[in-house]
């Protein structure tokens, strides 16, 4: 029954995946902006905020169907994108879409190889380098969000902890697991 419901799973995520690629591929169709696919400054290839936020989120819920792997420990190393009010101590000023969009927009630039220390430095509403060890029995005392992606991370990968009010309160975290 599990390998069925796994099954499905991936299933979804494929049919997700499809349903992004093809409405990109319209969007590049009836475009008339960047017909030539050239990259622009910061790794993005031209494709709309819709489209990076459709991959953030197709990216979100693969991994959530992932197992958590049975290490003891690992060190992640992650990027804060927040948004007014929810980073205490930092004057956030753009909004909850506005941080949505950052996220999806870093988290295609890392797909795309971009330097993930470097974006961490630029961008992270945390202190850099954002680097953290996790003990199994100890995790909860993170963000659960947080655990939850690291532990399902391989080493060498990133996914990302989505804003949610109890499991991700501090907004986005794209989160790439170091050791």
């Amino acid at each position: 029954m599990l390998v069925n419901m796994r099954h499905r799973h991936l299933l979804a995520v494929a049919f997700i995946a499809a349903i992004a690629s093809s409405c990109a591929q319209e969007d590049l169709d009836s475009s008339d902006s960047n017909k030539s696919g050239t990259t622009e400054p910061g790794g993005s290839t031209g494709a709309t905020d819709g489209d990076a936020i459709a991959n953030l989120r197709a990216g979100i819920t693969e991994l959530e169907g992932r197992t958590e792997h049975t290490a003891s420990r690992v060190v992640v190393q992650h990027i804060l994108i927040g948004f007014k009010g929810s980073v205490s101590g930092k004057p956030v000023t753009r909004t909850r879409d506005e941080a949505e969009a950052l996220a999806a927009q870093l988290f295609s630039e890392i797909q795309n190889g971009a330097d993930f220390d470097a974006l961490v430095k630029k961008h992270t509403d945390d202190s850099y380098p954002g680097r953290y060890p996790m003990t199994a029995a100890g995790r909860r005392r993170m963000v659960r969000g947080f655990g939850d992606v690291g532990w399902r991370l391989e080493v060498g990968k990133v996914g990302v902890a989505p804003h949610h009010d109890s499991k991700s309160p501090f907004g986005w975290h794209l989160i790439k697991r170091v050791e």
